[in-house]
């Protein structure tokens, strides 16, 4: 088995839960809104709820993973945005919505820990035995750092990649190349873990070795799915991050 020096890990349905997060993260930004902008908090809890309703509709021209893809994001924020105000009873002012967010999501994910109780300790084990962490996720590096920070596990992480410091609008295995570059290491000394069978195949397309984890809730993989094949091409199969741990020990150890 290979001889790892780094473990980039997803954020969303490997280290944090989602819909744990949701609820703090709409509150964290209403108030930020209702603070800047002017309406009630709750006018603007309302509005978020719309565009969480309407996510499909508003994304629906829209490709994220293509070559306009983080272009594509920043229309999708001025869409949502522009809903939001439309719903509060406010003018929309003249504001890159995506850069907004982009600096401040920091703020709306750090104001719970939606760790999973199940990923602490792997997480202070890899970091002790010597392997550098790195978070990665097709959100903004804000939005991840405050997703680490709420759950107070920033110490342990020596990167952070989200889709505007790679400048790629979604995860595919050039994202995974450019994170690599980043953290100056080579795809063959990093593990990633996913929990996206897409995700799993990109990683491993690009070069690194792979951990998918699948979650209790998560269906069975029917023979020829890219379930099926990201669970053929991965070193193992999790039903969480605890056993994480147990993958290193069988032989990919810290590089020394």
């Amino acid at each position: 088995m290979p001889r790892f020096t780094a473990v980039f890990l997803d954020i969303h349905g490997v280290l944090i839960d989602g819909a744990a997060l949701q609820e703090p993260y709409a509150a964290a930004q209403a108030a930020f809104s209702a603070e800047h902008f002017g309406g009630a908090v709750e006018d603007w809890l309302e509005a978020n709820r719309d565009v969480v309703r309407c996510r499909g509709d508003l994304l629906a021209d829209l490709d994220f993973r293509g070559p306009d893809g983080v272009r594509h994001r920043g229309v999708f924020e001025r869409r949502a945005w522009e809903m939001m105000f439309r719903r509060v009873g406010l003018p929309v002012p003249d504001v890159d919505f995506e850069a907004m967010v982009c600096a401040e999501a920091h703020r709306f994910t750090r104001e719970s820990d939606a760790l999973y109780p199940d990923a602490r300790e792997p997480l202070v084990r890899l970091a002790e035995g010597g392997l550098a962490l790195h978070a990665i996720s097709d959100a903004c590096a804000g939005h991840i750092r405050g997703c680490l920070e709420g759950a107070e596990v920033a110490h342990l992480f020596a990167g952070v990649h989200g889709y505007d410091n790679l400048n790629l609008g979604l995860k595919q295995p050039e994202y995974y190349r450019r994170a690599f570059t980043r953290a100056g290491l080579p795809a063959s000394e990093a593990l990633c873990v996913e929990d996206s069978p897409d995700c799993v195949l990109f990683a491993c397309e690009a070069g690194a070795a792979a951990v998918m984890v699948r979650r209790g809730e998560r269906a069975r993989p029917g023979p020829g799915s890219a379930s099926a094949r990201a669970a053929e091409a991965a070193l193992a199969v999790l039903e969480d991050m605890a056993g994480l741990t147990g993958v290193l020990d069988g032989g990919a150890q810290a590089g020394g």
